[in-house]
Parts: structure tokens; sequence; C-alpha cells
């Protein structure tokens, strides 16, 4: 207003000047618009101008938020599916079906869990398989890993697909084992309120068929 810019002429203090500032704005027939105002000065034939303006931004805005909405979708599907397969099922939904001659496969699951469960709360067990598995899923990305499911206790992932690293698949996979059972080891050192568990793992390697099934929840399963 005119008490700032004399203000602004007399000590050149800027406050409001060269800045912007994102604001809705409501058009004619009362509908609001996201929109940024600014004031600069312009300097033109020895003379001194303040020139206010005022843009409409809704497309700015429109593309900001779809943009957000498909970043969050992506980031949805690459944690259901491995990177590469969720690039491929984003440029052909149709049908994804590979052959691997050289994968290994580990399953792992808890000892007596049927009868320990029975004497459990449903918070509790879920509560108790979250802990672990997610022990086991930090595990999965440190050793170049992919979880293809959990149901009920039994975990499986494997060292497919990674092509890169096919080579050394089975050595990866042992180690994750032998880590796995250190991580349980750990939850029971954690003092579990229904008592320590004990891990069953096997290994198994050789040729598989994998790929995405169904239209709904994605699975790469094998």
């Amino acid at each position: 207003h005119d008490l700032y810019l004399q203000r602004y002429c007399r000590t050149g203090h800027k406050k409001m000047i060269g800045k912007q500032r994102e604001l809705e704005a409501r058009k004619k027939d009362g509908s609001l618009f996201p929109c940024t105002i600014g004031l600069t000065e312009v300097h033109h034939m020895g003379s001194r101008k303040f020139v206010g303006f005022i843009k409409d931004v809704t497309v700015q805005k429109s593309l900001l938020i779809a943009e957000a909405e498909r970043q969050a979708s992506d980031n949805l599907l690459h944690n259901i599916l491995p990177e590469h397969i969720a690039h491929r099922l984003k440029q052909d939904p149709s049908h994804i079906a590979d052959h691997y001659d050289n994968t290994t496969i580990l399953f792992a699951d808890i000892v007596g869990f049927t009868d320990k469960t029975s004497r459990m709360s449903p918070h509790d067990i879920v509560s108790m398989l979250n802990d672990l598995f997610s022990r086991f899923d930090y595990l999965v990305g440190r050793y170049d890993l992919n979880k293809v499911k959990t149901i009920g206790d039994c975990y499986m992932a494997t060292s497919i697909p990674s092509d890169e690293l096919e080579h050394d698949g089975c050595a990866r996979v042992c180690r994750f084992a032998l880590d796995l059972l250190q991580a349980v080891k750990a939850f029971n050192d954690s003092g579990p309120r229904h008592g320590h568990v004990s891990l069953r793992v096997g290994i198994a390697t050789g040729q598989v068929v994998a790929g995405v099934l169904g239209t709904k929840r994605f699975l790469f399963d094998m």
C-alpha cells in the first residue's frame, strides 16, 4: 500500500519488493483459484515505477498434484513388485512371465506356530509376526533379494529377478538365511512377551517360471 511504498522510498528497506506470495483469489463467479501475487520495482528512463502482478497458477498446481499422485502410485507399485517388473507392468500390463534357469528360493517358518499362537490374541500374533518379518525385510534389502510373499508364518524370498547378480544368487540367499537365524536370536534376546521362537529354513535351487498373477493386488509369484 501507499505507506509501505513511501517508507521504502525513504529508507530503501525491502520487505515485500521482489517477493511473491501464494494465496487463493476469488473470481467474479465466486469460485476460488490459486495464484501468486508480487510487487517489483522497475527503473525506466530515470524514473522508478512499482508494478504489482497476479498470476493464476491453477495449471501448475494441477501438474504438481498429478506428479505427486503418480509418484505415490509408483512408490506403492515398487513396494509390491520388483522394480524392473513394476516398470514392465506399467508398459504392458497384459502378460508378464519369465523363465529362469538358475534360481534360489528360501522358505522360512516358525516351528510350532499353530500350537504357540492358539494361546495368543490376534493382536499379539500380528505384532509378533510384524516384528520378525520387519527384521527379515531389512535383510532382504541388504542382500539385494526379493521378498515374494508371506503366508501366515511362512516367509518366502528369492534371488530373482536380479540378472546382473544371478551368478551369486545362491550364496546371497545362504548368507541371508544365516542372518535370519541371527535376527531370530536378537528377537528372542529382546524378551518377547509370549516366549522364544524357533525358525525353520529351507533353500531350493533350480529352474523356475515366475510372473505377475491376477489383475488386482498384483503378486510376483513363482
